[in-house]
């Protein structure tokens, strides 16, 4: 015997009022925007880059000023131009070690190595 299937019969529920995801409320909710990437000029607060009496983001400690950096030399720096400088500075970093080094050695010592006995 083939299975029956019964229509479906949608009722008319009162549907609930939607659900904050967020939880914040009636908070404005704005786009997330780094304050690294605006423009210094213009703004109240020129360090944090916001007027006085702006309303936060959300994630203003995330998106502020005062973390990680987002962007590198306001995007003039790529990220393979920062690892060139990077292995730059630890090239001339290790040369001056060498150098150092060289001019050091153990044999130019202007101190007299000590008379006394090992006591062991």
């Amino acid at each position: 015997m083939a299975a029956r299937f019964l229509p479906v019969i949608r009722r008319g529920f009162a549907t609930a009022a939607k659900e904050d995801i967020r939880q914040i409320g009636n908070y404005p909710d704005f786009p997330a925007v780094s304050s690294q990437v605006k423009s210094p000029h213009g703004f109240w607060d020129p360090q944090d880059r916001r007027n006085f009496g702006d309303k936060v983001h959300e994630n203003d400690d995330i998106l502020s000023g005062w973390v990680v950096d987002t962007t590198y030399a306001n995007g003039r720096v790529n990220n393979k131009q920062a690892f060139r400088e990077l292995l730059t500075a630890l090239a001339l970093l290790a040369g001056l070690y060498g150098l150092a080094s060289f001019v050091n050695r153990k044999d130019r010592h202007p101190a007299r190595p000590r008379d006394v006995p090992k006591p062991y």
